[in-house]
């Protein structure tokens, strides 16, 4: 009977040890997440991932540039390339309100600082020319217009191409021009006289466009088991997925800054690969926790015999309040493992020796459990 007892003793330490330390480390690991993270459940355990069909597209960018009719990623300093940013800088209000930060965006690397540029080249007012909109700026000591629209109505209005130089127009120029899309604008400017306009002159377009995100990196999650959907915005979330959108949605997500691009993807594949390594990490709490409780038991079913189950009982519970103290964020429930462990003394009746060596045993065990679980909030 007494070998039974002691039997059903050590099993429920082993489960409960086991349990226990588990949920400490799950715990540390979620505490890890946070804003942009909203999770309920530890990251490793959604193997689903739903991604909001809008975050597959990159923010609205330059996608070409046309010098005048060639297509470049990113234009070269050159006069033709200074004059097609100095257009940009002081039409880009001109343009729809959706891509004017992207085309400020596309003169940066050019040098340009729209605020330093007008600061030298005020603009004096809007001007309109053959019925194209543009502004009239001061260069030097003299004053320029510069304007924005279709590339082919500027074209057709251009007595001028600018393509290295200052050069005439020629018939086959329409036919090199950019097919029309929307997000392309063309670019002209005129010298101004005595508030009169000169000839126009074609500088080139830039069009602006959203590409597809690189999902590539994902594929090392698909080859592990995790599958990804695509929702549209309004979609259904299922509870046990990881939702990537723009606001929290469901039990757990990941909510995408508006201006943070594709970057959404490193972020995912870096949040799995840390918890993987994080999980190893809390293997050897696990094995501390299992290891210590068979010894203790062994000792003191070796040294009290029949004492033994009643006062390997108070070492479990002193291990799960000392092990759990630290994640309680209420004090007062903190509190509440003292009385409970004194009720618990009083009803398994250890002897006073038995009852104190298994308490510093349980203290002794969280004391060092907590430190390999340190490893988790220190990485």
């Amino acid at each position: 009977m007494i070998r039974m007892a002691s039997i059903i003793v050590l099993i429920a330490l082993l489960v409960a040890g086991v349990l226990l330390t588990a949920w400490a480390a799950l715990t540390l690991i979620q505490r890890r997440w946070q804003h942009p993270w909203h999770l309920s459940q530890p990251l490793f355990s959604l193997r689903q991932v739903t991604i909001e069909g809008e975050l597959l597209l990159t923010p609205r960018h330059m996608t070409a540039a046309h010098l005048p009719f060639e297509a470049t990623q990113q234009p070269r300093v050159q006069s033709g390339g200074l004059l097609w940013a100095s257009a940009i800088t002081v039409t880009h209000t001109l343009a729809d309100e959706a891509d004017r930060a992207a085309l400020l965006a596309a003169v940066k690397p050019l040098g340009f600082t729209p605020e330093k540029f007008l600061a030298r080249c005020p603009i004096l007012g809007e001007v309109q020319h053959s019925g194209l909109r543009g502004y009239i700026v001061r260069d030097g000591s003299g004053q320029r217009a510069y304007f924005l629209a279709a590339p082919h109505a500027l074209l057709e209005a251009c007595a001028h191409v600018w393509e290295q130089q200052e050069r005439p127009k020629t018939p086959q120029d329409i036919s090199r021009l950019p097919a029309a899309s929307p997000g392309l604008y063309g670019l002209a400017m005129a010298t101004v006289e005595q508030g009169s306009i000169g000839a126009l002159t074609y500088l080139g377009s830039v069009q602006v466009g959203m590409s597809q995100c690189d999902l590539s990196p994902l594929d090392i999650l698909r080859a592990h088991g995790l599958t990804l959907h695509i929702l549209p915005n309004d979609g259904d979330v299922p509870a046990s997925a990881l939702h990537i959108g723009r606001q929290p949605s469901g039990a757990n997500s990941f909510a995408v800054p508006e201006a943070h691009g594709c970057g959404f993807v490193q972020d995912i594949l870096a949040g799995y690969q840390q918890e993987q390594k994080l999980l190893r990490k809390a293997i050897p709490a696990l094995v501390w926790s299992l290891l210590w409780q068979v010894a203790i038991h062994l000792f003191t079913h070796y040294a009290i015999g029949s004492a033994a189950p009643a006062a390997l009982w108070v070492m479990l519970f002193t291990h799960a309040a000392a092990l759990m103290l630290p994640l309680f964020t209420s004090k007062k429930l903190a509190l509440l493992a003292l009385p409970v462990l004194a009720i618990l003394w009083l009803v398994a009746q250890p002897t006073a020796l038995s009852g104190a060596f298994c308490l510093v045993a349980g203290l002794t065990q969280a004391f060092v459990t907590r430190l390999l679980l340190a490893a988790l909030e220190c990485s």
